[in-house]
């Protein structure tokens, strides 16, 4: 982990906190930094869970647009690469204010993803508020590794960091799939999510 990257300790922080865990730091001058992360000891017999789904669902975003809002440019590159293989046209920007910029540009976005967390004006919750008043055609996921409290987050699609690439891959199938409902067009998420097994 790089210790300079905030976004790494918050991903941390989410997974401890999921998991109801705990972390202690020690840090003193010339002597270095310990960090201690606990998590609770599971005392049950743990039940067989299904296997998860590692296979990304082939490609499905053809003809589509999808606007990448991040400010990290790592965790960026990942959910472009990711949307590429999916079929998707990607563009990008790094804050919710150049979002907003792209956006009033090009009319052509069918669905926004977009970090919580960034810098300048707009937070990924104040551009999904814009988008659903003045271009509520175009669907919004949201990402983050923990919501505080003032922000509130109702009737947005949230998927929580660290998310696996298949895991980004349905949550925007399950929503392209109600939109396209909602528009009276048929699309079988069951049918879209066995192909990819």
């Amino acid at each position: 982990m790089d210790v300079g990257r905030s976004s790494e300790w918050v991903v941390c922080g989410c997974f401890l906190q999921q998991s109801h865990g705990h972390v202690e730091v020690d840090s003193a001058p010339g002597a270095g930094t310990t960090i201690r992360m606990f998590l609770p000891r599971v005392e049950a017999a743990i039940e067989q869970l299904p296997e998860p789904r590692d296979t990304v669902p082939s490609s499905f975003g053809a003809g589509q647009t999808v606007l990448v809002v991040e400010d990290d440019p790592a965790v960026r590159q990942v959910a472009v690469s990711t949307l590429k293989s999916l079929g998707f046209n990607v563009m990008e920007a790094a804050s919710g204010d150049e979002a907003a910029r792209l956006l009033k540009a090009n009319r052509q976005v069918d669905l926004v993803f977009s970090d919580i967390r960034m810098p300048g004006k707009l937070t990924g919750i104040g551009l999904a508020r814009l988008i659903r008043r003045e271009m509520p055609k175009i669907r919004v996921l949201l990402t983050t590794g923990h919501v505080d409290g003032d922000e509130t987050i109702e009737d947005i699609d949230l998927l929580y960091k660290p998310y696996r690439a298949v895991d980004l891959a349905e949550k925007i199938q399950v929503l392209m799939a109600a939109v396209q409902s909602a528009d009276g067009e048929a699309f079988d998420v069951d049918a879209a999510a066995s192909a990819a097994e």
